[in-house]
């Protein structure tokens, strides 16, 4: 599996981008995740995830996996599933100022998701569900020096 965090600069801050999952399908805030197809490397699976879940396409996605954990329990259900890791990216938005992409979560085939956020790295880490989100979060925060 692989998450990403999809950042962008305002002003001198940096907001990241949470994704909310439909109430029948965990109701809860996440960044953008999601399985690796078959014959599909990490960075491919990766930059189809942002522009299914988000419809962005102009972005740069740091081909460094900077932290990846891994869990064995099905967060819809909690029952034990095989182990799975997940393998944490990060992809900056880019922009020339004027233009500003429109995320449009609407397109994506699956509605998993309802909702979508720029929030702070602080507001995220309160949104956030899940531990290893807010400890890849926190190290995308060591990663790039961002606050």
């Amino acid at each position: 599996m692989v998450q990403c965090w999809v950042w962008r600069r305002v002003r001198d801050a940096v907001e990241v981008l949470l994704l909310h999952r439909h109430e029948t399908k965990g109701d809860f805030w996440q960044p953008v995740c999601g399985q690796v197809e078959e014959d599909e490397s990490l960075l491919e699976a990766v930059e189809r995830e942002i522009e299914e879940e988000t419809s962005l396409i102009e972005f740069e996605v740091d081909d460094d996996v900077f932290f990846k954990f891994t869990f064995d329990k099905d967060y819809l259900t909690g029952k034990t599933i095989e182990p799975v890791t997940e393998h944490v990216f990060s992809a900056e938005l880019q922009s020339d100022g004027e233009d500003e992409q429109e995320v449009n979560i609407t397109r994506n085939f699956s509605d998993e998701h309802d909702m979508f956020r720029w929030v702070s790295v602080e507001d995220a880490l309160r949104m956030l569900k899940w531990n290893d989100n807010k400890v890849a979060l926190s190290k995308f925060v060591e990663k790039y020096k961002v606050k």
